[in-house]
């Protein structure tokens, strides 16, 4: 019973899984960049971390009016220009969205799932051009999107994939605009920041804080249930 009170009162337990935002940053031989972001929309609309934030107020924005959450909407697209970072030689780069939910989206997400199961994830596209002399590229997604798991594409390499901490900036990768499918084909990593140690050590930790202390409400239903087990 004290296993079960616990995951009731445990600060931060969710109705919902709390996901990671995932991303790929791919970049063109001729400078082109594309951003596309899959997460979790209401959480960031409403301007929370999709492991803290409640089903309560997510249910209370997708209940409202059209014009209320078309208003959130807009405050969260204006949000993310904000705060999203595209750095090519350590300088922003201008970007321009070209895909963020919206209230129709919205809307027909939710007659193509009457049971309202969260979380809503969606996409943000976001689309830049590098300019002349880029060596190398990082990006910067807003804090409130907590870890964001990015993939890397860029020309003559194999893409990389690595997790990013709350508000973190990329390590900085090197570009080479120019080239083709026959530098992609030797599979060359030259220019990657991090190592394969250290991509791994990432992951250990992206594990460790959504179980520790992020979790605590998934540790509590297991040792509840086992609890609850005569055996």
């Amino acid at each position: 019973m004290f296993a079960l009170a616990a995951l009731v009162l445990a600060p931060g337990a969710l109705g919902h899984p709390g996901v990671s935002a995932t991303a790929v940053v791919k970049i063109d031989p001729d400078g082109r960049v594309t951003v596309m972001l899959r997460h979790d929309a209401l959480a960031f609309a409403l301007d929370d971390t999709p492991m803290s934030i409640a089903d309560a107020p997510m249910y209370e924005l997708l209940d409202g009016t059209d014009e209320a959450l078309t208003q959130t909407l807009a405050e969260a697209r204006e949000r993310f220009l904000n705060l999203f970072r595209l750095l090519a030689n350590d300088r922003q780069v201008n970007i321009e969205i070209v895909e963020f939910p919206t209230t129709a989206a919205v809307r027909a997400w939710q007659r193509e799932h009457p049971e309202r199961r969260l979380p809503l994830k969606m996409d943000i596209v976001a689309r830049a051009t590098l300019p002349m002399g880029t060596r190398n590229v990082s990006v910067r997604f807003p804090e409130v999107l907590a870890d964001v798991v990015v993939t890397v594409d860029r020309p003559g390499t194999e893409p990389i994939t690595l997790p990013l901490r709350p508000g973190e900036i990329m390590p900085a990768f090197e570009v080479r605009l120019g080239t083709g499918s026959a530098a992609a084909a030797s599979h060359s990593q030259a220019g990657t920041p991090v190592g394969t140690l250290s991509i791994f050590w990432r992951y250990v930790v992206l594990g460790f804080t959504h179980i520790m202390p992020k979790g605590v409400d998934h540790a509590l239903f297991v040792l509840g249930l086992f609890l609850l087990s005569p055996r």
